[in-house]
C-alpha cells in the first residue's frame, strides 16, 4: 500500500498548473465574451486584471482547500472558528444526531 502523504508530494506540481489552466480558460472565455458584446473601455469587469487577480485567487483557495481535506490534515482554528464544526464534516445528518 501506498503511502498517501507520499502520494500528495509527487502531486504538488498540479495545484500550480490548476491556477494556470483556471486562468487560461477564464481568459478565453473573456475573450469571447469581449468579442461578442463589444462593451464600453470603461466597463472593468471585462479587462484583464480583474479576471487574472479573482480567478487566481479563488482557484488557490481551492487548490488549498482541496490539498488540506485530502492530506487530512486538521484545519486552522480560523477556519472552525468562523463557520463552525459541523460544517467541515463529511457526514452532516450523522454528525447533528450526534451532537444533539
Amino acid at each position: 500500500m501506498t503511502n498517501p502523504t507520499a502520494a500528495l508530494t509527487r502531486l504538488i506540481w498540479v495545484g500550480p498548473l490548476t491556477v494556470l489552466a483556471s486562468i487560461a480558460a477564464v481568459l478565453i472565455v473573456r475573450l469571447i465574451a469581449a468579442y461578442v458584446l463589444r462593451p464600453e473601455p470603461e466597463f472593468l469587469p471585462l479587462t484583464l486584471a480583474p479576471a487574472i487577480i479573482d480567478t487566481a485567487v479563488f482557484v488557490s483557495l481551492g487548490v488549498f482547500v482541496f490539498h488540506r481535506v485530502a492530506s487530512g490534515r486538521p484545519l486552522p482554528s480560523v477556519l472552525f472558528s468562523l463557520v463552525g464544526a459541523r460544517f467541515w464534516f463529511l457526514d452532516p445528518i450523522h454528525r447533528y444526531r450526534f451532537m444533539r
